[in-house]
C-alpha cells in the first residue's frame, strides 16, 4: 500500500527546504500551525511519530502495512499532538476521511515520488516521478 513518508533528502533542494522529521515515518499533510510568514508551515508536513515538519517527503509503497493499520497509525498521531481527542467518534470519522485523502494522494504517484507543497497543493519535485498528482 501506497503512503507519504518523510524524508531528508530530495532533488531540487532549496534553501528554504528543511527536514526535522525521521526519515520514513509516516506524515500528514495540512495541519495548521501559524500564521508567520515565511516560516515554513505553508510548504511543509508533519511526522505523525516525531511530531516534527520536513518540506520534503515521497510516496512509499509499504510492503506490509495494512488500511486498518494505516487509519490506527495516523488517528494514534493526531491524538498524541493534540488534534483529535480520544473517544470524539465524529472527530474520528473526519479523521478516517481525511486519512482516506493521504492514501488518494500516495496512489496517484509511482513508489519513490520526491514530492512538496506549492501553493497549498501536493507536487511532484522537478526530477522526480510525474509532475502532477
Amino acid at each position: 500500500m501506497k503512503v507519504l513518508v518523510a524524508s531528508s533528502s530530495a532533488p531540487g533542494r532549496t534553501d528554504d527546504d528543511f527536514s526535522w522529521t525521521v526519515d520514513g515515518e509516516l506524515v500528514c499533510i495540512g495541519l495548521p500551525c501559524c500564521t508567520c510568514p515565511g516560516c515554513g508551515c505553508t510548504w511543509s508536513v508533519a511526522g505523525l511519530a516525531s511530531s516534527k515538519a520536513t518540506s520534503m517527503f515521497k510516496v512509499f509503497n509499504h510492503p506490509t502495512m495494512t488500511k486498518e493499520e494505516y487509519l490506527v497509525a495516523f488517528q494514534d498521531g493526531l491524538t498524541r499532538q493534540g488534534w483529535l481527542e480520544s473517544g470524539d467518534s465524529a472527530a474520528a470519522k473526519d479523521m478516517e476521511v481525511w486519512a482516506e485523502e493521504h492514501l488518494a494522494v500516495a496512489a496517484s504517484y509511482p513508489d519513490g515520488t520526491d514530492l512538496q507543497i506549492v501553493d497549498g497543493r501536493v507536487a511532484a519535485r522537478a526530477g522526480s516521478g510525474r509532475s502532477a498528482g
